[in-house]
């Protein structure tokens, strides 16, 4: 009878790391098994792919109406938007890349052009709990010139 030699089995300790608000659990046994993984995502407000309007308001006081449009909108947060600023010159159309984080903090950049006129920069601010407004300080240049205002935009 042929006996069996047993293999000693080693097990390591659950680790946690943080990953950008998010937590992930790595336990391993003996090393032949594949790691299990759990991964909890935070509670990150959905913007809706659909149309956010609101106005923007320069450090001067001069009001333009805004028209975002949500294109993509991920499960880490991430999102790209097709922004629109109506203003007595004509309109300026261009993108908006951003980031929401679990502390419902906005993170994003923008940049716009059209009827011989740009701006771009960055935004922070916050999204409400249920993604339906946002409220952010928008900093950058504007034809050129030092550009600093407050954009806030909803969803019907």
């Amino acid at each position: 009878m042929h006996s069996r030699a047993r293999r000693a089995t080693s097990v390591t300790k659950p680790v946690m790391e943080s990953l950008h608000d998010r937590v992930m659990l790595s336990v391993t046994n003996d090393g032949l098994t594949p790691p299990v993984t759990v991964l909890s995502l935070p509670t990150i407000p959905r913007l809706s792919l659909t149309t956010y309007h609101g106005t923007v308001v320069d450090s001067k006081g001069q009001s333009a109406d805004v028209a975002m449009h949500v294109n993509t909108f991920t499960h880490t947060g991430h999102f790209t938007a097709t922004l629109t600023v109506y203003n007595s010159r004509g309109a300026l159309t261009g993108t908006v890349t951003g980031v929401i984080k679990s502390n419902l903090h906005v993170i994003f950049t923008y940049s716009l052009s059209g009827y011989g006129q740009t701006a771009s920069g960055t935004g922070s601010g916050k999204v409400n709990t249920t993604g339906k407004t946002l409220k952010a300080t928008l900093t950058g240049t504007a034809n050129g010139q030092p550009f600093s205002g407050t954009m806030v935009v909803s969803r019907k």
